[in-house]
């Protein structure tokens, strides 16, 4: 006769051992999933730290976009142009860095292909968790010349000292100096502090008129007029006026400063410009992009002429040093000198002058 308690006995050993299973089937697969998630998250975490590093790395490389586009004020190290930097960081509380290295091409068409290498990292100790790296190839506009001389402006003279780079359609003896590189479409005689490029192609420039300047002038498509001056400036202050904001002043013959001479914006002559005295300072308005001289002839330094230019000088003509220029001084800030007929010319001066420009 079969005992019914031991039949219940075996049923509750058979349920609580499926249960058993159960639980244990539910465990594995519980842990799988979390096994996977935390791979999963894992994998997430490697993509976002990739991620940064590849954006890090593109970072390095606009960073040596913008110091070989734009020079102004970028320490070089004695190089012509920015060789790169170590350990740069957009957020100086991470453990995030990367390093730029710069070559330039000098056999590339007038030296203008950069090779920039980017390295981004992450770094924790003295170990590096993560690293990203890029390179590209650049090639950089022709440079925004600090000098620019036509035919016939071939010598730089020891008094001469140029910031940037320099332009020449001519041969071209170097005695003052260039920190920069120097294209010159003949051959070229003397050190400069960047690179030479003798016997360059002819590199053309657009060069604006006197009727650019006056007796109109347009900003964007508004029309204003410029203000008419006498040929004599001397003891006065310009600046820019509500229909003139520019602040362009003009004179249609020669155009002569003598002491104490501020303009506030762009000064043209029609014909020639001799400075004489001391104390004669030109600024341009920058957002409007004027020079802040228009000379249509000549440029003269003569006497005791000391003079500085806030922006570009604009020359149809040459640069004349007269014989009677003592101790004449010409410093051209944060622009350039362009002299479209030539040079310096006519350098017959017995007494102490110069000519500083602190280009682009």
């Amino acid at each position: 006769m079969i005992d019914m308690r031991q039949k219940q006995n075996k049923r509750k050993g058979v349920a609580l051992l499926v249960a058993l299973l159960v639980i244990m089937a539910v465990t594995i697969i519980s842990l799988g999933f979390l096994s996977k998630s935390d791979m999963q998250m894992l994998s997430g975490g490697n993509m976002e730290l990739r991620a940064k590093m590849d954006y890090l790395a593109e970072s390095g490389l606009d960073h040596a976009r913008g110091l070989i586009l734009n020079p102004t004020g970028v320490a070089m190290g004695g190089s012509p142009y920015w060789t790169g930097a170590t350990r740069q960081q957009l957020d100086n509380t991470s453990y995030d860095y990367y390093d730029v290295t710069v070559v330039r091409d000098v056999n590339s068409s007038l030296g203008r292909r950069f090779v920039i290498n980017s390295t981004a990292y992450r770094e924790k100790g003295s170990t590096r968790i993560a690293q990203s790296q890029m390179t590209a190839d650049m090639w950089r506009p022709l440079p925004l010349f600090s000098y620019w001389a036509g035919v016939g402006g071939g010598d730089i003279p020891t008094e001469v000292s140029i910031t940037g780079d320099v332009y020449i359609a001519d041969n071209v003896v170097v005695n003052g100096t260039i920190t920069g590189d120097l294209y010159a479409t003949g051959s070229i005689t003397g050190a400069v502090g960047g690179y030479e490029f003798p016997n360059t192609s002819a590199i053309t420039r657009n060069w604006r008129t006197y009727a650019d300047f006056a007796p109109t002038y347009f900003i964007d498509s508004n029309e204003y007029t410029a203000t008419e001056i006498c040929g004599t400036i001397q003891d006065t202050v310009l600046g820019p006026t509500a229909g003139n904001p520019a602040g362009v002043y003009y004179c249609l013959g020669n155009t002569w400063l003598f002491n104490n001479v501020t303009v506030n914006g762009t000064l043209v002559s029609g014909n020639d410009t001799k400075v004489e005295d001391v104390n004669c300072v030109i600024t341009a308005i920058p957002e409007y992009g004027f020079p802040a001289m228009f000379v249509g002839r000549d440029f003269y330094l003569r006497k005791n002429a000391d003079v500085v230019s806030n922006g570009d000088i604009e020359i149809l003509g040459e640069i004349n040093i007269n014989g009677d220029a003592a101790a004449a001084r010409l410093t051209v800030n944060n622009g350039g000198m362009y002299a479209q007929s030539g040079g310096y010319k006519a350098v017959s001066a017995s007494g102490i002058w110069s000519i500083v420009v602190n280009g682009h």
